[in-house]
């Protein structure tokens, strides 16, 4: 790892710690670095999330605080790439700059009015009297876009991104996005849905054994990140721990076409919930065979196969034929049970 990712790494983690200590809200690391967003923050109050979410580009180190002025630090090295990214992108963005030598963080948003032009790039000025701690709380949520308005440009911007994604990779490139978003959704009665995270393997092995949809997924998902419709975190290095979710339930609530894509097939998607449910069951207790699929959820699973089967990894394929071997051996062996007693005590 070079000298600025673990200063990066040290100035994530700290702010991350205030975020939870400080403010008592959640805190999401973003591990793809390179697309201008860090972390994001989510309003927490009395144990509940408030639909409330801001996006974090975090700088750490003495050297981001060489210039200051009256008023705070001066922030530049603002490209226009990056103030085109931050400015568009469906959340509010933050920029945090962390002082490790006295473990002080202080905070501006990313704004017109804020977004100073030096004629060969943009600067900002961080202001000395934003810190990043529990007294500026009420300054923060206050650049929440809440309720509907959140729904609407996050639904909005997934539209958008939706489109984009037909228009690089066709309808499959579609498909699959509709099937991550199913996926990462847990059905629950009448229309209330919750968010569900999946391991980003299980995810990347919704497009199969073909070698051109894995390759679609990997960029779908990938894309998805990066404009900040999903969220990924967990050992990045170690693809089977990295983990995926939707970065806002506001998506589930607001998006007009995931709604229709969640009004389909729910009792389906109910049963593709037991069966995980189940096959995470059975690997938790070591594939002991009594863990297995028997009774009412094994026919069930077995009368709709053709349609569960493609919401499936490989590994629950493989759980299922174990239980369907299974039941057939307890069969047979209760078969030749009844033969033998008619044939001997008849």
């Amino acid at each position: 790892m070079s000298e600025s990712d673990q200063q990066g790494d040290i100035g994530v983690y700290a702010v991350g710690l205030k975020v939870s200590k400080e403010l008592d809200w959640m805190f999401r690391p973003q591990p793809l670095r390179d697309i201008g967003i860090d972390a994001h923050i989510e309003v927490v109050e009395n144990d509940k999330s408030k639909a409330e979410i801001l996006a974090l580009q975090i700088k750490s180190g003495k050297s981001w605080f060489k210039e200051t002025s009256e008023q705070g630090i001066v922030f530049r090295k603002i490209d226009s790439k990056h103030l085109e990214y931050w400015l568009n992108y469906p959340l509010p963005v933050i920029i945090v700059l962390h002082d490790d030598r006295i473990n002080t963080a202080y905070w501006q948003v990313v704004g017109e009015e804020t977004v100073i032009s030096t004629g060969q790039g943009w600067k900002m000025i961080i202001p000395f009297s934003q810190k990043l701690e529990r007294a500026s709380q009420a300054a923060l949520k206050s650049l929440c876009t809440v309720g509907k308005n959140s729904e609407f440009l996050l639904a909005h911007r997934a539209e958008e991104i939706y489109s984009e994604i037909g228009n690089k990779f066709g309808q499959q490139g579609q498909e699959l996005v509709k099937r991550l978003c199913l996926s990462l959704v847990r059905t629950g009665v009448e229309m209330k849905d919750t968010c569900q995270r999946q391991l980003k393997v299980e995810l990347l092995a919704l497009a199969g054994d073909e070698p051109e949809a894995q390759k679609i997924i990997s960029k779908v998902i990938e894309q998805l990140i990066k404009e900040g419709l999903l969220v990924s975190g967990g050992k990045g290095s170690e693809q089977e721990e990295a983990w995926v979710d939707l970065s806002h339930e506001a998506l589930i609530k607001g998006w007009k076409r995931f709604a229709k894509w969640r009004e389909e097939d729910r009792d389906l998607r109910r049963l593709v919930d037991r069966v995980k449910d189940a096959h995470r069951d059975w690997l938790g207790h070591d594939k002991d065979e009594q863990y297995l699929m028997m009774g009412g959820l094994l026919t069930e699973v077995r009368e709709n196969w053709k349609k569960l089967e493609p919401y499936l990894l490989l590994s629950v394929n493989n759980f299922y034929q174990q239980s369907y071997a299974l039941e057939e051996k307890r069969h047979t062996a209760d078969t030749f049970h009844k033969i033998y007693l008619s044939n001997n005590y008849a």
